[in-house]
C-alpha cells in the first residue's frame, strides 16, 4: 500500500480568480483550488465522497467490500478499475500487488505492527497467488479518486493535493519532500498536466528485534520493507502515479531505475542519505532544482531526543552515543510609554543526549538566560530525563520533566513559533519553561497520543498577584518534595498537521507550610496547518485553594492577592507567503489573547485591574534559511486600569 509523502503545493501559476477549498475525505486532507467557479470543487469533493463509498474497505457498505465478500461486481465502474489495476499489477511484475490485504493483516500495518511466523506470510502469500484474496483499495484508491476529481471539473487550471498526492491541469511549481524529515522540502520542480505521487517508509516504522521495518510490504516475498529513502513518480494520470511509485519502492533503487527506464516512466528515486537517482523520462519531462538548504541531520535528531511525543519515543530512530544541539533567542524591545528600551539575549539553550540502547536514552537541556549572571541572568537544567522505551503504547520516563501543558511548555524554540515572545497566557497561566522532578508514562495508541506524569508539586511560598503560579515552579532544584502533583494529557492526531487535546494538572503547593494550597489547572488547545495556513489556539483556567492563608503567609495583602482562579485564552494565525511568492518562508501572523492572574481572589481583598490584560499582536517572521527566524511585530497591550503600553519588538533565534 502506497503511502505519499507530504509536499508542498504552491498555487497553479497564472490564476487569476482562484478558489481554494479543503474537506477531510478518506482518512487525510484533500485541497482543490480552481481558477474558475468555487462549485467546481464542491463536484469534486462530492465526486471524491462517491468514490470513497465506492471503493473503501473500511466500509462494509461500500461496493469493493461486497465484491470482497461475494466476488461479484455491481458496476461497469468497478470491473474497469480492478481489470485496470490487475493490468498493473501483471505490468509490474507483482511489485504492485492489489490484493495485497492478508500481507496487511498478518504485519498488522494498520496497528503497531509485528513480525509474523513464517507460516503466516506463507498462507497470506498462497491466497494471494491463488488470487482468492480480497482487494485493498489502499495502493490505489486515492488516485483514482484525483483522476474523477479532475473529471469534475471543467476550469483549464485546476490543482488537487489528496494527502500529499499531486495532480495538476495547468502547471504548479511543486516540492518534494526529504524522505527522512517529512517537513524538509528536497526538490523543487514544475509539474504539468500530471500526477506527482511519492512512497516513503519513513513516515510509519516500527521496531522489533532490533529491526526496522515499514509499512510498505514487498507482496512477492511477503516481507515488511526497511526504509530506503523515496520515490516519487509523475504521470499522466493519478492512478498509475500512485501505483506505480509503490511499485518502484518495493523494487529497490537498482532495479527500480531500470524497470523505469525501460517503461519510459518518470521517476525519482532520493535515499536516507540523499543520493539522488532519476530515470530518463523525468529528466526529460521536468526541471529540477535541488533546493541549497543547509539541513543538519544532527539537529533532526537532537530535536527527536526532546521526546515530547511518542512519534520521537521509538526506539531505531536515532545512532547509539552522544547527540548536541542548541537554539536561543535574541530580543529588542521598544517601548512606547514610560517602560525602557531593552535588547537581551533572552536564551541561549544546549541539548545534550546519549542513546544508550534502543531502548534506553537519556536527553537534556541546559539553560543560560539575560546572557550573564553577573547581570542578573541565570543558568538552569529544563529538563534532564531517562526514557525507557518498551511498547508504542506504553513507555516509562524519569527525572526533571517538562510539564505537558499547552503548545508552548515543550515545544519552545523560536523557529516553532509565531511571535517574538511566547505568549503572555503560556508564561503567566501556564508557567512555560515549567519542569518538575518525577516520573510517568508515555505512549501512542492509533492517532492519540499521552503522558501522565507523578511530579513535586509547586511551592506557594512564592506564589504572588500578578505572576501567579509562575515563580512557584521548583524545577528540580533541591525541591521541597511533602507535596506531589499528578498532571495528564491527550492528543488527537486525526491527520498531518493538526492535533487537537486538552491537559490537567492537580496538587498541593503548601509544601512545609500548614496549608495544603491545592493548585488544579487546566487546558484545551488546537494546533492545525494547512498548506500555507496555520492556526493554533489555546483556553487555560486554573483555581489556588487556601489563598487567603497563602497571601498571609507571604506577606501579601490589597491587590497584590494571590488569585483564587485565574485564566486565559489566545489564538494565533499566519499564513506562509513561500507558497506565493516562491522563495523564502516569509509568515504574517495575528495573536490575540486575554488573561488575568485575579480572576477571583480571597474575600477582604482587592483585585488589580492591571492583571485583567488584553494583548494584540501583529507581525511577520522570515526564515532566511529553516533553521533562523527574524520577526518584526508591533504589539498593542490594554488593562482594565487602562496602564497598558505599546511596543514593537523584533526577534532573532536560531536552531542548530
Amino acid at each position: 500500500m502506497a503511502l505519499v509523502m507530504a509536499l508542498t503545493l504552491a498555487p497553479v501559476v497564472g490564476m487569476a480568480a482562484e478558489a481554494t477549498r479543503a474537506q477531510y475525505l478518506m482518512g487525510t486532507v484533500c485541497e482543490v483550488s480552481v481558477d474558475g467557479d468555487a462549485r467546481e470543487i464542491d463536484a469534486a469533493f462530492a465526486e471524491a465522497a462517491r468514490v470513497e463509498r465506492l471503493l473503501s474497505t473500511w466500509r462494509e457498505d461500500s461496493e469493493l467490500s461486497a465484491f470482497n465478500r461475494d466476488g461479484r461486481s455491481r458496476s461497469p465502474e468497478l470491473r474497469a478499475l480492478l481489470d485496470r489495476v490487475s493490468d498493473l499489477r501483471a505490468r509490474t511484475d507483482g511489485a504492485f500487488e492489489p490484493r495485497i490485504r492478508p500481507l496487511i493483516e498478518a504485519w498488522k500495518t494498520r496497528g503497531h505492527g509485528q513480525v509474523p511466523a513464517p507460516a503466516a506470510i506463507a498462507e497470506a502469500l498462497a491466497r494471494i497467488r491463488a488470487g482468492d484474496a480480497p482487494f485493498e483499495e489502499g495502493g490505489f484508491g486515492k488516485g483514482y479518486a484525483i483522476d474523477r476529481m479532475l473529471a469534475a471539473i471543467d476550469s483549464p487550471r485546476v490543482s488537487i493535493n489528496f494527502g500529499g498526492q499531486i495532480a495538476v491541469r495547468g502547471e504548479s511549481r511543486v516540492s518534494i519532500a526529504d524522505p527522512m524529515r517529512r517537513n524538509v522540502p528536497f526538490v523543487e520542480l514544475t509539474l504539468r498536466d500530471a500526477s506527482l505521487s511519492t512512497s516513503s517508509g519513513s513516515e510509519k516504522t516500527f521496531q522489533i528485534g532490533g529491526r526496522t521495518f515499514t509499512h510498505i510490504i514487498d507482496p512477492r516475498t511477503g516481507e515488511a520493507l526497511p526504509p530506503r529513502g523515496s520515490v516519487s513518480v509523475i504521470a499522466p494520470d493519478a492512478l498509475s502515479a500512485d501505483v506505480l511509485s509503490t511499485a518502484l519502492y518495493v523494487m529497490g533503487p537498482e532495479d527500480g531505475l531500470r524497470w523505469a527506464n525501460a517503461n519510459h516512466v518518470a521517476a525519482l528515486f532520493i535515499s536516507p542519505q540523499h543520493e539522488v537517482a532519476q530515470s530518463d523520462s523525468f529528466s526529460a519531462e521536468t526541471k529540477i532544482e535541488e533546493l541549497q538548504r543547509q539541513i543538519d541531520i544532527l539537529t533532526r535528531e537532537i530535536e527527536k531526543l526532546k521526546a515530547v511525543t511518542p512519534e520521537t519515543s521509538r526506539p531505531g530512530d536515532e545512532d547509539r552515543g552522544p547527540h548536541f544541539g542548541g537554539y536561543g533567542e535574541m530580543l529588542y524591545q521598544n517601548h512606547q510609554g514610560s517602560e525602557p528600551d531593552r535588547a537581551d539575549l533572552l536564551r541561549a539553550v544546549l541539548y545534550t543526549g546519549y542513546r544508550f540502547s534502543d531502548r534506553v536514552r537519556f536527553s537534556s537541556e541546559l539553560e543560560v538566560e539575560h546572557a550573564s549572571t553577573e547581570s542578573g541572568g541565570t543558568v538552569s537544567m529544563e529538563f534532564a530525563q531517562l526514557d525507557f522505551l518498551y511498547k508504542p503504547w506504553l513507555n516509562y520516563r524519569a527525572g526533571v520533566m517538562l510539564i505537558p501543558m499547552g503548545l508552548i511548555n515543550e515545544q519552545h524554540e523560536p523557529t516553532t513559533f509565531l511571535g517574538a515572545q511566547r505568549p503572555l497566557v503560556e508564561t503567566a497561566i501556564i508557567p512555560a519553561t515549567w519542569g518538575e522532578i518525577g516520573a510517568g508514562v508515555f505512549g501512542e495508541a492509533g492517532n492519540v497520543t499521552y503522558r501522565a506524569y507523578l511530579v513535586t508539586g509547586l511551592n506557594a511560598a512564592h506564589f504572588g498577584g500578578e505572576e501567579g503560579i509562575r515563580e512557584g515552579r521548583q524545577a528540580g532544584g533541591e525541591a521541597l518534595a511533602n507535596d506531589f502533583a499528578v498532571v495528564g494529557r491527550a492528543d488527537w492526531h486525526p491527520f498531518e498537521g493538526m492535533l487537537a487535546g486538552g491537559s490537567l494538572y492537580s496538587g498541593n503547593s503548601g509544601q512545609i507550610s500548614d496549608f495544603s494550597g491545592r493548585v488544579t489547572l487546566g487546558e484545551v488547545h488546537g494546533d492545525a496547518h494547512l498548506g500555507g495556513l496555520s492556526f493554533r489556539a489555546l483556553y487555560a483556567r486554573g483555581t489556588i485553594g487556601d489563598a487567603a492563608r497563602i497571601n498571609e503567609v507571604n506577606g501579601l495583602s490589597g491587590d497584590d492577592s494571590v488569585g483564587k482562579s485565574l485564566g486565559g485564552w489566545y489564538v494565533t494565525t499566519g499564513y506562509d507567503l513561500a507558497q506565493l511568492l516562491k522563495k523564502r518562508s516569509m509568515t504574517p501572523y495575528v495573536r490575540y489573547e486575554q488573561l488575568d492572574t485575579q480572576r477571583s481572589v480571597p474575600q477582604g481583598f482587592s483585585r488589580n485591574p492591571a492583571n485583567a490584560r488584553n494583548v494584540l499582536t501583529i507581525g511577520i517572521a522570515i526564515h532566511p534559511v529553516a533553521q533562523t527566524v527574524i520577526k518584526i511585530e508591533h504589539q498593542n497591550t490594554d488593562n482594565k486600569a487602562h496602564t497598558g503600553e505599546n511596543q514593537w519588538n523584533v526577534a532573532a533565534g536560531y536552531i542548530f
